[in-house]
């Protein structure tokens, strides 16, 4: 695997620590020696990535990373000292006690390791003691110093002791000296952290975890703390509880906190794309700029909001200032030579001075009998291949699919071929045009009124009588009935008996039928009626 694979990689895990589709995919290439192709460099990327994650307080992420170090170490030496790190995390800063022993565990299956041993046996004799330590730290929390930082610390200690340790009931009993701690010391960012990673833990508290991040990233004092911890809030609200608006709205205070932060700034793009909120985002852009206008123009800003204003709002006015100010930094990026050629395109036929009306020449008065003479519509000039789409997505991996407007170059000449005169139609004659319009004659009333709607059980009387009267009179039709030809179907041949009278056809012609009875010159039916 190469290292830009990797370095991408590892990338997207600094963006969300918590993404399982790229630690599946970093463990699998770890476990195939795919990873371990990269050499001492890839190496070197996994232990700087490791430490930002650290920074950043991940502490999951941290130990998973840990574990892709090892099974990518060059030597015994170098595994062992990772997995040692490993399992003191894993106690430290996650209250893992059980997998910490099977880390040390997994290092004393491959041999002797002093270190090793050392730390599990520390680890069975805290857990033989976890009553008589609880109760020390409590001891001094309560008799100890007045300062609200150390109380809040040995309360913190006695809870993860609680926590690691106890039998039953320890997650309640965790839970109150955890508040009682940050009570006294809402800014302490060791017990806001371990509360954090314990409601992770449990997992189904995401409204309880996402209030405790936001509460502590308010009492924190650091700007880097408040961040990091703002950030895992919007996480939790975006992944977990699927809450959009309130990832958004702490996106936007990081932000406020840090203006020239990237990954703030691409989530808020990708969600406001997302949900095609394109005025929102020409706003977000122009915000960003004015925040950024300290350092300097920002390139990459001033291409998103031109071609936001341009190509997804199809607004030139707005659009035209940023395009002015990135040809001032870049006179020869491609986003400039692109709008302002399609600009001068479009205001081309504007800005022409239209040709004065000559005079009518004496063999051209009958010139409004004819047609105009036809132009060939100008066509398109190519686009050039050197053009560079600018990308508009928060992540850019995607493009705004918008067509490139070709220079249309004006006709110079006008059309060869010979131009037909349009010949108009013939006036209409009076006699047409006075001819009273005579009135239809009225249609004449039904013979006979409308019968009353069946009912149900009206047509199931009404079927027998219907079958007794054809078996009585043969040659009557139906009520609706009409003569038909039943070879064909048709009505005769002119001259003949209309299809449309109810009387039947004389003998020893074709057979008629009328609705679904048919009768013909047989010894069955007997002589055709008359």
């Amino acid at each position: 695997m190469s290292v830009d694979n990797v370095r991408r990689l590892l990338g997207s895990l600094l963006d969300d620590p918590e993404n399982a589709n790229a630690w599946a995919t970093l463990e699998e290439l770890a476990a195939g020696d795919e990873l371990g192709q990269a050499g001492d460099e890839g190496r070197a990327l996994l232990g700087e990535t490791r430490r930002k994650l650290h920074e950043r307080g991940e502490a999951e992420a941290v130990a998973s990373m840990l574990s892709v170090e090892s099974a990518v170490a060059p030597d015994a030496a170098t595994r062992g000292a990772l997995l040692r790190e490993r399992a003191r995390y894993l106690e430290e800063e996650l209250l893992d006690d059980k997998s910490a022993l099977a880390t040390l565990d997994s290092i004393l299956s491959g041999g002797d390791d002093a270190e090793a041993a050392e730390m599990r046996e520390r680890l069975n004799s805290k857990k033989a003691r976890w009553k008589d330590i609880t109760g020390a730290f409590k001891k001094n929390a309560e008799e100890g110093s007045t300062d609200p930082a150390v109380v809040a610390s040995h309360l913190v200690s006695a809870a993860a002791v609680v926590l690691q340790y106890k039998p039953k009931g320890r997650e309640k009993e965790a839970d109150a000296i955890f508040e009682s701690a940050l009570s006294i010391d809402p800014g302490n960012l060791r017990a806001a952290q371990l509360f954090e990673r314990v409601l992770r833990r449990r997992g189904g508290r995401w409204d309880d975890l996402a209030a405790h991040l936001e509460r502590s990233a308010e009492a924190v004092e650091p700007v880097s703390a408040k961040v990091d911890l703002l950030f895992r809030a919007a996480r939790t609200h975006a992944a977990r509880r699927n809450d959009i608006a309130a990832a958004e709205r702490l996106y936007r205070r990081i932000l406020e906190l840090d203006p020239g932060n990237g990954p703030a700034r691409r989530f808020v793009v990708a969600i406001l794309t997302e949900r095609e909120r394109w005025d929102d985002l020409a706003d977000f852009y122009e915000a960003q700029i004015g925040a950024c206008a300290e350092d300097g123009a920002d390139i990459g800003l001033l291409v998103q909001a031109g071609m936001t204003h341009w190509r997804v709002r199809n607004d030139l006015a707005r659009a035209e200032p940023f395009f002015r100010r990135l040809r001032d930094v870049s006179p020869e990026h491609p986003a400039v030579r692109a709008f302002f050629e399609a600009n001068e395109a479009n205001e081309a036929p504007s800005t022409s001075p239209s040709p004065e009306p000559e005079a009518a020449a004496p063999e051209t008065a009958d010139a409004t009998s004819r047609a105009p003479e036809t132009m060939p519509s100008p066509a398109p000039e190519p686009a050039s291949e050197d053009h560079e789409d600018v990308l508009l997505s928060a992540h850019a991996d995607e493009e705004i699919d918008a067509p490139d407007e070709g220079v249309q170059e004006p006709v110079a000449a006008a059309a060869t071929e010979p131009v037909m005169p349009t010949v108009s139609p013939p006036a209409p004659v009076a006699a047409e045009m006075l001819r009273p319009t005579v009135p239809s004659a009225p249609r004449r009333p039904r013979s006979r009124p409308r019968p009353p709607p069946r009912t149900r059980g009206s047509c199931r009387r009404s079927r027998p009588r219907a079958r007794r009267r054809a078996r009585a009179s043969p040659t009557r039709p139906s009520r609706a009935g009409r003569w038909r030809c039943a070879s064909t179907r048709r009505a005769p041949t002119p001259g003949t008996r209309s299809p449309a009278s109810t009387r039947p056809p004389a003998a020893g012609t074709t057979s008629w039928s009328c609705c679904a009875r048919s009768w013909s010159p047989s010894a069955a039916c007997g002589p055709a009626p008359t």
